[in-house]
């Protein structure tokens, strides 16, 4: 599941508008990282 802050839906509506389509990009992350992500997908530093 992608959850998108509002100026992402913003951003994603552009790009929508503009080509017609919305592409997303999801990074690796190893599994030594994961405990420092959030549940919304943010890196905790």
């Amino acid at each position: 599941m992608i959850t998108l802050s509002a100026a992402d839906r913003r951003k994603a509506k552009a790009c929508l508008a503009k080509n017609g389509k919305i592409t997303f990009a999801v990074k690796k992350h190893s599994t030594t990282r994961l405990p420092a992500l959030l549940d919304n997908g943010k890196l905790i530093d």
